[in-house]
């Protein structure tokens, strides 16, 4: 008879961005899927998983409310953005490849107010994606 181990699986927390720019987001990717997040109106979207690679900020509730997230810990980004949606989906990021998410702007569109996020890919910049990761 085989012997078990039980597998814990990382909760990660999702990623939250602020009212106003600047603010920055460099994660060692763990898995990309061009399908599998959702918006704010249950629409399908990109979903960006990784390990933090350096101390940055989260915000919630609205971008009201600032929670501090260390190196190493375990982020979802639901790429709901516009700009976020298409630049993600353009570098099409895989396992261990580095990826940096830059708030730079606002843009006033018709319904009013679009965040401007700028997105960095450094390809196979870090070894594949280890346990530490998740």
């Amino acid at each position: 008879m085989p012997e078990y181990t039980k597998v814990e699986v990382p909760r990660g927390q999702f990623f939250g961005w602020a009212v106003e720019p600047p603010q920055e987001l460099i994660l060692k990717v763990v898995s990309f899927d061009l399908t599998g997040g959702t918006d704010a109106n249950d629409k399908v979207c990109p979903r960006l998983t990784g390990t933090v690679m350096e101390p940055t900020k989260s915000y919630q509730k609205r971008g009201t409310v600032e929670v501090k997230v260390d190196a190493g810990e375990l982020l979802i980004v639901e790429c709901a953005i516009w700009s976020l949606k298409s630049g993600v989906a353009a570098a099409d990021p895989h396992p261990g490849d580095i990826i940096k998410l830059a708030y730079v702007s606002n843009t006033e569109v018709k319904n009013g107010t679009a965040k401007d996020i700028d997105v960095f890919i450094a390809r196979g910049s870090s070894s594949a994606v280890s346990e530490e990761d998740v």
